[in-house]
């Protein structure tokens, strides 16, 4: 399931994630894949992996995160 973000405005900035992902046992995703649009959706760019920072890893707790949801944050500006 993707993520999504938007930024205010008009057109509406558009931001979508998704991950890749194994299921087999336990599931398994991998690194977060962006996606973006400054015309309100009519066009997108190519996904763009985030290899480095949004990899796949092994928490101590045994946890993973399995997707990230992109929001506004109006106080700071940007896009959390």
């Amino acid at each position: 399931m993707p993520g999504r973000g938007g930024i205010p405005g008009d057109p509406l900035t558009a931001i979508v994630t998704m991950s890749k992902m194994r299921l087999r046992g336990s599931d398994e995703y991998y690194s977060i894949h962006e996606m973006g649009s400054d015309d309100g959706g009519k066009t997108w760019s190519e996904p763009v992996e985030h290899a480095r920072a949004l990899r796949y890893r092994r928490w101590s707790s045994g946890r993973r995160p399995a997707d990230w949801w992109p929001a506004w944050h109006a106080a700071s500006g940007a896009i959390l």
